[in-house]
């Protein structure tokens, strides 16, 4: 698929996901999505990083890239530093903000080449979380699972300071 197609698919992702919501400000962690010494890093979709910096006008330097044999180049906000996007109260992109952060607290991970779901291990939120924030979250991972690369599967589940906890649907 060509940068085009994965605008489409991201357009119609952020689509489904624009209302699936949560209270990250009311969690005491202060919506950070960064609970005590628990960060992630936020790993992009093919070409999310062009996607938001077209549709947003933020230049690409604001983001940190990675090589992936076979798949090029993605975006990731990395867990060594503070998101560029994140505010004291908000995130400044918020309406063009990447799926990764929207489906936080839910972690997709690939067993087997089957897809899961576990919950980032420590967000206040992980057991209060609405049913409609949770299929939505899922509905919209199992949509882009045919369509992603197996080497960003690879690479999303190779993330090293990522901690879970079961998922509860």
């Amino acid at each position: 698929m060509d940068k085009g197609d994965w605008f489409r698919i991201i357009e119609e992702v952020y689509k489904n996901t624009e209302k699936a919501t949560m209270p990250c400000m009311e969690a005491n962690c202060g919506g950070s999505c960064e609970v005590g010494d628990i960060s992630e890093t936020a790993i992009l979709l093919p070409y999310e990083m062009e996607f938001i910096s077209e549709k947003a006008g933020v230049p690409l330097s604001d983001f940190k890239r990675i090589e992936i044999e076979n798949l090029g180049r993605i975006g990731i906000m990395d867990y060594d530093s503070i998101c560029p996007f994140l505010s004291e109260t908000d995130c400044i992109i918020r309406p063009l903000r990447m799926f990764d952060c929207r489906s936080y607290p839910i972690v997709a991970t690939w067993k087997n080449g089957l897809l899961e779901f576990s919950f980032a291990k420590g967000c206040p939120l992980n057991y209060t979380l609405s049913d409609t924030f949770k299929k939505t979250i899922t509905e919209t991972w199992r949509m882009l699972d045919p369509l992603l690369p197996i080497e960003w599967k690879v690479y999303y589940d190779s993330e090293e300071n990522r901690e879970v906890e079961p998922f509860v649907l």
